[in-house]
């Protein structure tokens, strides 16, 4: 079930840091992305301050999707199938 879980918790935070990154990467701009805070001009200072608080609210509702999964998941016993082989053995007459 650990492993499992994990690997839901991963799928999970992968697609919201995923979106956050391509967000970053494609409108970055805007607000000065890579400039130190005394470059910025006042137009990108309020579409930074904007930007972290879209970025805080995604990260929250992540995280507490996150937090609802583990809690959902542990109402459940779960088995893992895996690969299962079944050898059969034969006896050589000698």
């Amino acid at each position: 079930m650990d492993s499992l879980q994990q690997k839901c918790i991963t799928k999970i935070k992968t697609s919201f840091i995923g979106a956050i990154s391509e967000f970053e990467q494609s409108f970055g701009l805007l607000w000065g992305d890579n400039k130190s805070e005394e470059e910025l001009t006042d137009n990108q200072r309020k579409w930074l301050k904007l930007w972290k608080s879209v970025r805080g609210k995604i990260l929250s509702n992540g995280n507490n999707q996150i937090r609802t999964l583990e809690k959902e998941l542990e109402r459940y016993d779960v088995r893992y199938k895996g690969y299962n082989y079944q050898l059969s053995v034969r006896r050589k007459d000698v």
